[in-house]
């Protein structure tokens, strides 16, 4: 399940065409796919925001920097299954002009490709992982190493 949030330009926090207050929980909503308003040549960035804030906010003036560079969209992606914990992230993408989208996955790398593809991203942006796995591949690993039709940049920490 997929819910796409965004500030509106009353700065009210929008959910799959309804407004909610910032008291109201937060629940997931079924799968949203707004329908595509820019023109095909506008670049489109992706951004896997993690719990992690300070990394997390590293990425999304990244994705936000590219993205008006090229002139283009830029949507973060938020993979967990409750919300509560990553809301300062999601809120600081939408007040940087991002669309943010919380989605259940137990997997993932490969929610994180399907989101992009469904997007039609052209860039998926990547925090880098702090320390190698020994014994499974990690998902920044699993989404370079998948054949897809996006570029992926991997950002290293500061």
């Amino acid at each position: 399940m997929c819910v796409q949030i965004y500030i509106d330009s009353n700065l009210s926090i929008r959910t799959a065409g309804r407004i909610r207050s910032r008291a109201e929980p937060f629940e997931i909503l079924p799968d949203f796919s707004p329908p595509r308003s820019h023109a095909a040549s506008v670049i489109s960035i992706g951004v896997a925001l993690p719990g992690d804030f300070d990394v997390a906010h590293d990425l999304i003036e990244r994705a936000s920097t590219l993205a008006s560079r090229f002139e283009g969209r830029w949507v973060a992606f938020v993979i967990c299954n409750d919300g509560a914990s990553s809301l300062p992230q999601a809120e600081h993408a939408m007040q940087r002009g991002g669309t943010v989208f919380f989605c259940e996955g137990e997997d993932v790398a490969e929610t994180l490709l399907e989101l992009a593809a469904r997007e039609r991203v052209d860039i998926l942006i990547l925090g880098a992982p702090e320390r190698r796995r020994l014994l499974r591949r990690g998902t920044v690993e699993r989404v370079v190493t998948t054949p897809r039709n996006f570029d992926v940049m991997v950002v290293g920490q500061r």
